[in-house]
C-alpha cells in the first residue's frame, strides 16, 4: 500500500498548491481494504478538513492509480499528549517554537518565510496557452516577474477553471528561475490559510511574529481567493496593512479572486481602492479554437495521439471550465492505457458521459430545473419575492451554479431572476460562506450540490 499510496500523492502535488499538498496531505497515512482507502490523519481537525475539502481530489488521484472507483473516510489518530512542559514541537530545525495554545487548535504550525527554490510551482507560462480571453492577463502576470509595473498589485479575476491558479503559480515558478542567484524571498498562500494563520497567531499571542512573516523581508505576495475573506473585518483589517507595508517596501502582490474587487461585498472600501490601486484583469470564457488548442497541447504533454475529431469533440463539449476539460482529456489517456486501445470517437462520447455537458446542462434553463427538483420548488416559487429560508437557499444556489456554469454576467443571472445585481452577489458569498465554514449546514449544502445531475 505505501507504493500505492505514494503514487497518489504524487498526483495530488501536481493538482494542489504547495501549501494545501504540505498542510494537510503529508501528515496523512494510508491503506487500503475491500476497495475502501482508509486514511489516518493526526487529528480531528486535519481529519475534518481533508474529509470536508479533498476527498474528491483524493478519489480522483486513487481512481487513476488504482484504475476502478474506490471510497475514501477518514479518521483521526491523535497521539498521547505528553506530560512534558506544554509547548508545541517544531516540525523542522528550521521553525520556530510556539505556545500550547497553537497546538491545542490541532492545526499545522505556522511554517517560516521560504525563498522560491523551496517551492514545487505545478505550473509555468510555458504550459499556459494564450489566446483572446486571456493574452492581457498573461502579459500582466509576466509584467510582475519583469517588474514592470508600478508597487500597486495585480489583481486577476475570472470563474472557476479558467487559469488564475495556473498564472499566479507561473509568476512564483518565473521569479524562481529568475532569480536562482539571488535572495528572493515570496509567499504563496490561500486566503482562507492567511486567516487560519493568522488565527493561530493569535491564539498563540504571537501576532508579532505573524506580522514579521507577512511584512518584512517578502519581495512577493501571491494570494488566492480573495473573496474567501468577504465578511471577516478582523483579516481584511490585517491584510490591507499588510499590503500597505509590502508596497511600501517596493514588493509586489498578485491576487485572485471570483470576483471583480467592484462585485465583493461585505469588504472594508480601503482594502477595495487597494484592489484597485494596480492592475485589474480578466479571464474571460475560452472559444472554441483555444479550447482546441489546449486539448492538443495537453495531448502533447501527456505524450499520446489525441485525433482532430476527438480534440474537437472535447471542445465542443466542456466550454466553461478548462480544468474539466483537462480531466476529461487525462480520463480519457488514462482509460485508453488501461484497455490497450486507441483513443476513439466512441471512447471519447463514453468518457464524456462522466463530465456535465456544458452547451445543454450547464444552460440556466437546466440549473433552475434541477434546483427546483432538487429543492422541491416550482420556478414561480424560485423567482419569487419569498423570505422563506428554503427558498432563499435555493434561489442562493441557482445564482452560484449560474455564475459558475454559465457565461452569463452577474447582471444577467441579477435580471434573470428579477433581482438587483448585489443581491446576487450577496447570495453567491452567502452560500461561500457557508460551506467554507464546515459547519453541518455548509457540508449540506455541499452534498446537495455534488448530487445535483447537472
Amino acid at each position: 500500500m505505501n507504493e500505492t499510496w505514494q503514487q497518489i500523492t504524487q498526483i495530488l502535488e501536481k493538482e494542489l498548491n504547495p501549501n494545501q499538498f504540505t498542510l494537510w496531505i503529508k501528515p496523512l497515512h494510508a491503506s487500503l481494504n475491500n476497495n475502501v482507502l482508509e486514511l489516518a490523519a493526526p487529528n480531528e481537525f486535519v481529519a475534518a478538513w481533508v474529509r470536508d475539502k479533498l476527498t474528491t481530489h483524493i478519489s480522483q488521484a486513487a481512481l487513476q492509480v488504482l484504475g476502478s472507483p474506490s471510497t475514501v473516510t477518514v479518521r483521526s489518530t491523535p497521539k498521547p499528549t505528553p506530560s512534558a512542559p506544554e509547548t508545541a514541537t517544531k516540525p523542522s530545525s528550521a521553525e520556530s517554537t510556539v505556545t500550547v495554545k497553537a497546538k491545542h487548535l490541532g492545526l499545522p504550525l505556522t511554517t517560516p518565510l521560504q525563498s522560491t527554490q523551496c517551492c514545487n510551482w505545478r505550473h509555468s507560462f510555458d504550459d499556459f496557452v494564450v489566446g483572446p480571453s486571456n493574452d492581457l492577463a498573461y502579459a500582466a502576470a509576466q509584467g510582475v516577474v519583469r517588474n514592470d509595473f508600478s508597487p500597486g498589485p495585480l489583481f486577476i479575476s475570472s470563474s472557476a477553471g479558467l487559469g488564475k491558479t495556473h498564472l499566479i503559480q507561473a509568476i512564483g515558478h518565473a521569479a524562481q528561475d529568475r532569480t536562482r542567484s539571488k535572495s528572493l524571498t515570496l509567499r504563496y498562500l490561500t486566503a482562507e490559510e492567511f486567516a487560519t494563520k493568522m488565527l493561530m497567531a493569535l491564539n498563540a499571542k504571537d501576532m508579532s511574529r505573524f506580522k514579521t512573516q507577512f511584512r518584512e523581508g517578502i519581495d512577493i505576495l501571491l494570494l488566492e481567493d480573495i473573496h474567501f475573506l468577504q465578511g471577516k473585518a478582523m483579516f481584511q483589517d490585517e491584510l490591507l496593512s499588510t499590503i500597505k507595508a509590502l508596497q511600501e517596501r517596493g514588493s509586489r502582490v498578485v491576487f485572485t479572486s471570483s470576483f471583480l474587487p467592484k462585485e465583493l461585498s461585505n469588504v472594508d472600501t480601503h482594502l477595495v481602492s487597494r484592489f484597485c490601486s494596480g492592475f485589474l484583469t480578466v479571464i474571460d470564457m475560452p472559444d472554441f479554437d483555444m479550447r482546441r488548442r489546449i486539448v492538443q497541447h495537453k495531448s502533447r504533454q501527456l505524450q499520446v495521439n489525441v485525433p482532430d475529431d476527438v480534440a474537437e469533440l472535447l471542445a465542443e463539449s466542456i466550454t466553461c471550465d478548462i480544468r474539466q476539460l483537462e480531466s476529461c482529456l487525462q480520463n480519457l489517456v488514462l482509460k485508453a492505457r488501461l484497455l490497450n486501445e486507441r483513443i476513439s470517437l466512441d471512447m471519447a462520447r463514453d468518457v464524456l458521459g462522466n463530465y456535465a455537458s456544458q452547451n445543454s446542462g450547464m444552460a440556466l434553463e437546466r440549473i433552475v430545473e434541477m434546483v427546483c427538483r432538487t429543492f422541491i420548488l416550482s420556478p414561480t416559487q424560485l423567482a419569487s419575492k419569498s423570505r422563506k429560508r428554503n427558498i432563499v437557499l435555493a434561489r442562493n444556489t441557482a445564482f452560484f451554479l449560474a455564475r459558475k456554469h454559465t457565461q452569463l454576467s452577474l447582471k444577467d443571472i441579477a435580471d434573470r431572476f428579477n433581482r438587483t445585481h448585489s443581491t446576487v452577489i450577496k447570495g453567491i458569498t452567502s452560500l461561500e460562506l457557508e460551506m467554507s465554514k464546515k459547519t453541518p449546514a455548509g457540508r449540506q449544502i455541499q452534498r446537495t450540490l455534488e448530487q445535483m445531475d447537472l
